[in-house]
């Protein structure tokens, strides 16, 4: 069954939570089990964005795989 971008978004910040994460990385195969989908197009990913963003965390995505983190500095530059 299909999950809402708010669903996902909560779910993702639970594992970040649970396995105590700044940074999440999640390959696209992880992201459709998530998700419960077969494909996963440009307007759910701009939702998850938004929701994700809500939460307080930055989303980017790549070709293969899909970046959660917090909004903070956490591994600064020397």
């Amino acid at each position: 069954m299909q999950k809402t971008p708010e669903s996902v978004a909560k779910e993702l910040h639970e594992i970040m939570l649970k396995n105590g994460l700044s940074v999440l990385t999640i390959p696209n195969d992880k992201l459709y089990e998530i998700s419960g989908r077969t494909r996963i197009r440009g307007a759910f990913l701009e939702q998850l964005k938004e929701k994700i963003e809500e939460i307080g965390h930055i989303f980017a995505s790549g070709d293969k795989v899909h970046v959660i983190s917090q909004d903070t500095n956490h591994s600064p530059a020397r």
